[in-house]
């Protein structure tokens, strides 16, 4: 039996990356890596027959997502991963992260003010934690994301290392004047 090669062809939420070996009855399976970040060998037939759309993370029928998100009761790491992803989509911004990347801290490791989740509020508090980008340009990427508060983040904004030194400085300065 011949392999067609469907070497990184997407198959609902998965890419085919490689062939992972044969079953007993001589199937072909792909190691196949999905929009989650996990990889799960498929059977090529589970693929081109749409029997098989994501590593297990999707399930229509319960709404479950990796333990994260439950008939609306998404956890604060989960709702923080699915907006990047819907923000990098958007302007095009690399994203490689997954859910396991978004480590939420009881504090605002820039600030030191409490993170606390503002469910349901339109406008997002000080202390409401968001998702960073320390250096922008490098988008949502592995060792490139920490969660700080919304007002540290309102802060930094997209602003360099520099820019924001000067910031500092000139407000110091400009402070001295008027004391």
């Amino acid at each position: 039996m011949k392999m067609k090669d469907i070497t990184d062809q997407r198959f609902g939420k998965l890419i085919a990356k490689w062939p992972a070996g044969r079953n007993k009855s001589g199937a072909i399976y792909w190691l196949c890596v999905c929009d989650c970040g996990n990889t799960k060998p498929i059977s090529t037939n589970a693929l081109q027959s749409g029997g098989t759309v994501s590593c297990g993370c999707y399930r229509k029928t319960r709404g479950i997502t990796h333990g994260q998100s439950c008939r609306g009761k998404e956890t604060v790491a989960y709702k923080l991963w699915t907006l990047a992803k819907y923000r990098a989509k958007e302007f095009s911004i690399p994203f490689n992260i997954t859910i396991e990347d978004i480590i939420v801290p009881l504090r605002c490791p820039l600030l030191n003010i409490p993170l606390k989740s503002n469910r349901g509020g339109k406008v997002l508090a000080a202390g409401s934690p968001t998702l960073d980008r320390v250096i922008p340009s490098i988008g949502y990427t592995k060792g490139n994301v920490w969660v700080i508060s919304a007002k540290a983040n309102r802060i930094k904004s997209d602003l360099t290392l520099s820019e924001l030194e000067n910031f500092v400085n000139n407000l110091k300065r400009q402070i001295e004047r008027a004391v």
